[in-house]
């Protein structure tokens, strides 16, 4: 067993300031009784805050008067140097092509939503016998009608295919394709089914 020796360790004074002990250097800490008096004599000393009371808030804009409103408030527009101007606002610094694009990326939509709406229809019987869905191929013209419709893929089920068919007919005509797009017909391919 090895013996223990006790090993005498020098003792260091701690640089932390001990309350009460003086410092000898400008940064002397006043001595907690006398701060708890300071603080009291300028609390003492302050008048009493009686005659103000807070500003009373002003009421907010009715919900009624801005876009959700009259027609008045909704004409006139104005800038941030306050000047008014009747042009429609611009949209952030687009080029002009960009409204065709956006044009055609909304129309593309509309017609997209529309058969989507009406495929919810699927028959159970056409769905069960099914091996993926039917793809129809047409061309909306620049009226909205359509032509060249075809079935694109085949879904492994005559009765889905046919209905897929009969389903862009029913919907038809479609919007009429937006002047800005530039386009006088569009060929649209479609999935039709419950994949």
């Amino acid at each position: 067993m090895p013996l223990s020796e006790t090993v005498k360790q020098p003792t260091v004074a701690p640089d932390i300031l001990v309350a009460g002990a003086p410092r000898h250097d400008d940064r002397s800490v006043v001595p907690k009784s006398e701060t708890s008096s300071a603080v009291q004599t300028e609390s003492a000393k302050a008048p009493p805050d009686v005659g103000r009371q807070p500003p009373i808030p002003s009421p907010r804009p009715s919900a009624t008067a801005g876009l959700g409103g009259s027609s008045e408030t909704n004409d006139a527009r104005g800038l941030a140097n306050g000047q008014e101007t009747r042009a429609p606002i611009a949209s952030k610094g687009k080029k002009q092509a960009d409204t065709g694009e956006a044009a055609a990326s909304r129309y593309s939509g509309e017609v997209a939503s529309k058969l989507a709406r009406a495929n919810r229809r699927v028959s159970k019987s056409a769905q069960t016998k099914a091996r993926n869905n039917a793809m129809v191929a047409f061309v909306v013209l620049a009226n909205g009608s359509i032509s060249d419709l075809r079935l694109a893929k085949s879904s492994g089920s005559p009765e889905l295919d046919q209905f897929a068919l009969n389903l862009v007919r029913q919907q038809a005509p479609f919007p009429p394709i937006p002047p800005e797009t530039g386009m006088s017909s569009w060929l649209f391919k479609a999935p039709i089914g419950p994949f």
